[in-house]
């Protein structure tokens, strides 16, 4: 008599999570308290932090507050009305800066600052007005803008459109700190530190292949059905296509497909391969993903399972019993 009971796609997927969970918790345990603070350059990154700071503060359009973080200055929602274009109190941290002049920062940035960040050339009084403020444009809503040193006065060419001045100004302001950030100097010390990071974030692939290998493969092996832990406890097992005992090295084809296609391949395509190979479990009669054709095997229930460990004992059984119709 042979009994073989395919595992359902519920159970698989919790064995499944299980053991990727172990491996991604062990992982982590590893890598986060001794592997990842070994191999990251933190001086660098910290010093490469400070330069980025000295030029969002070199540029004039951020604030800084006394915990070390920078806010454009555009980007305060709480700015309504034109005259607090031009002296404002703004709140960064629970801290309180006063009468901060969006207008005049943005100004000294495009008459002095500008080329510092890459432009080809600084504004000049008439250029700021035209090219940047768009004076004497329904776009800006405004009229003229009037400079007497720090001193400066919107006149509006319709006093009820003031938002639309106001939201105007805010966006040139953001444009202008977009400029900073993604201006050479800033962006080759951004790309430094993120190299720092990814250089070291890389060892976490190692060392979740080789959780894996333990959990997917060595324990498995060590197991008549090629159960994980996973598996153990949902009561799962592995046997060959045609319902025989596995050989160990298809548990290394099965892990091999299950680590390359549906966990690597599966980040690439935020997890389509993944989805693809367990959807195959639906339309097909021996419940199969992909490892399994990879690998030649099928996941099966074990709780009442009574199976052949090849076909030779099986024909040998066959012979015994004269033939005779089995399930």
């Amino acid at each position: 008599m042979r009994y073989i009971l395919y595992g359902n796609i519920w159970k698989r997927l919790g064995a499944r999570l299980i053991d990727f969970i172990l491996s991604l918790a062990l992982t982590c345990a590893l890598f986060f308290p001794l592997v990842y603070p070994a191999t990251f350059d933190s001086e660098k990154y910290i010093n490469n932090l400070e330069e980025m700071g000295q030029l969002y503060d070199e540029s004039g359009l951020y604030i800084k507050s006394s915990k070390g973080n920078f806010t454009s200055i555009g980007a305060f929602t709480a700015i309504n009305t034109v005259e607090e274009l031009t002296k404002m109190d703004l709140y960064s941290d629970d801290e309180k800066f006063s009468d901060v002049n969006l207008t005049k920062q943005l100004y000294d940035f495009y008459l002095n600052k500008f080329t510092f960040f890459g432009a080809e050339y600084n504004l000049t009084d008439e250029t700021f007005k035209s090219q940047v403020m768009q004076v004497g444009s329904e776009i800006s809503n405004i009229k003229d803008l009037i400079i007497d040193g720090d001193n400066f006065t919107y006149v509006l060419i319709d006093d009820n459109l003031e938002l639309t001045t106001v939201n105007y100004v805010k966006d040139q302001f953001l444009n202008a700190a977009d400029f900073v950030t993604t201006s050479k100097k800033v962006s080759t010390l951004n790309n430094e530190n993120q190299q720092l990071m990814y250089s070291s974030l890389w060892y976490i692939i190692p060392l979740f292949v080789g959780f894996s290998l333990i959990f997917d493969l060595l324990i498995p092996f060590f197991s008549k059905e090629g159960k994980s832990i996973g598996k153990y406890i949902f009561k799962l097992g592995i046997l060959t296509k045609d319902g025989y005992q596995i050989k160990k090295y298809q548990l290394i084809f099965r892990w091999l497909g299950y680590l390359i296609i549906e966990i690597f391949l599966g980040i690439l395509t935020f997890c389509g391969t993944m989805l693809i190979s367990y959807t195959m479990m639906l339309f097909n009669k021996r419940k199969r993903v992909i490892h399994d054709y990879i690998a030649g095997t099928m996941v099966v229930d074990t709780k009442t399972l009574i199976y052949f460990r090849s076909a030779e004992e099986e024909r040998r059984f066959l012979e015994r019993v004269g033939n005779k119709t089995y399930e």
